[in-house]
């Protein structure tokens, strides 16, 4: 009877072992007890069909961004200096011909 218990035991303690290690608890859920023992490792998270292909245009989007504004730096500035002032007088005076 003793060797029983004593290998009863020796299960529970494994199983909180494993259940009370969320690694080790992630990696049963997935792979059972063969992967704890092979020393199996938990990778990335999968991604869904849609969100690679979602990840994958934004990343040509961003790579067509990158090529045309490499083609056109857009690194200047432009100042306008415009008088309203000028406008309005020379539409009370009237319409010119100018260059006539």
């Amino acid at each position: 009877m003793q060797g029983i218990a004593t290998e009863n035991f020796q299960r529970i303690r494994e199983a909180y072992e494993i259940l009370s290690d969320e690694r080790k608890r992630k990696i049963y859920d997935l792979y059972g007890m063969e992967g704890l023992q092979s020393g199996m490792e938990l990778g990335p998270k999968l991604k869904s069909v849609d969100e690679i292909l979602k990840a994958f245009e934004k990343l040509w989007q961003n790579k067509r961004e990158k090529k045309l504004s490499d083609k056109s730096p857009h690194t200047g500035s432009l100042l306008v200096d415009i008088s309203l002032a000028e406008m309005f007088e020379s539409r009370r005076k009237g319409p010119t011909l100018r260059g006539y």
